[in-house]
């Protein structure tokens, strides 16, 4: 089924984001841990960071796929924050490679309560 997605209105292409977002969650095959090339970025979005729960959310606003929300254990948002800090001042460790930090369970999602 192909949609049209020049007909939809904006509340009808973030259902379909948010469905399509839903579904490739639910799919048995596991996403790639290593990201794909940049071929469309958001140029210093708007973003909210907020204690929830016992971690972090981090709120980050994308001109296409709207607000996307991720929330962190403390420990991990304590990495966060050394990785930008570490790419911030320049990679200031010699040889410093990027960091990817894949909390267990990786890529679990879904609604909170």
């Amino acid at each position: 089924m192909k949609i049209d997605v020049k007909t939809l209105t904006i509340e009808e292409l973030d259902d379909l984001i948010l469905r399509a977002a839903q579904e490739r969650d639910e799919r048995k095959q596991p996403m790639s841990e290593t990201p794909p090339s940049i071929v469309w970025m958001a140029n210093s979005p708007p973003w909210l960071c907020d204690a929830f729960g016992d971690g972090i959310l981090l709120r980050l606003r994308h001109p296409g796929y709207g607000w996307t929300n991720f929330m962190f254990p403390r420990n991990f948002g304590a990495a966060l924050c050394s990785a930008l800090l570490c790419n911030l001042l320049g990679n200031t460790v010699a040889n410093a490679q990027p960091v990817v930090a894949m909390p267990g369970p990786a890529g679990t999602s879904g609604p909170t309560h």
